[in-house]
């Protein structure tokens, strides 16, 4: 693993040719650090550990994507600790993208299946306690048609207790869902 960055594909007649994949997550942005971890040739504000993306196109046309990246600090490298959610657009059909804009912080800090930590889900995935069921906090968005608001979904734990972290007050199984709005 080096980095996963959002790309697109795009055809402009119904799917019967492509043009070449296009890089949208961002190549450099000062909401993302230590994309260099596992590469060092790599520019560290690169936003390239991202998963997850949902598009969706407005009534002018414009391209929506939303993704879950994790280049925020040391711990959420591996995908646990407080990653975001980003957002790019296109409005030329996918061509151009804006830089990304962060939407929210994301804690993906649900506990993993561990030799200490058996919550009934496979090994080094993140899952709620006690029933192993499997979490992700990838987000989703949908439009408002006649007003244009985005509205973007997740889940994260950020009310939950991992036992890796500091569990003072907070119950183990709290998964919760967020949303934002966008009316610009």
């Amino acid at each position: 693993y080096l980095e996963s960055p959002i790309y697109l594909a795009r055809s402009t007649d119904a799917g019967v040719s492509w043009d070449p994949v296009k890089r949208i997550s961002g190549r450099s942005s000062s909401l993302c650090v230590k994309a260099d971890a596992f590469d060092p040739g790599i520019n560290p504000s690169e936003c390239n550990f991202d998963q997850g993306s949902w598009p969706v196109v407005a009534k002018d046309g414009s391209v929506n994507v939303v993704f879950n990246n994790c280049n925020t600090d040391s711990a959420a490298e591996s995908g646990i600790g407080v990653c975001q959610q980003l957002f790019v657009k296109s409005t030329d059909g996918g061509v151009h993208w804006s830089k990304p804009v962060k939407v929210a912080d994301d804690y993906a800090q649900q506990p993993l299946q561990t030799g200490d930590l058996p919550n009934g889900c496979d090994p080094f995935r993140q899952c709620l306690p006690p029933n192993g069921y499997r979490m992700n906090d990838f987000p989703s968005m949908g439009i408002a048609n006649k007003s244009g608001k985005l509205a973007v979904f997740w889940a994260d734990f950020r009310n939950g207790c991992n036992p890796q972290f500091d569990c003072t007050g907070k119950p183990n199984s709290n998964n919760d869902v967020f949303a934002a709005i966008s009316t610009d």
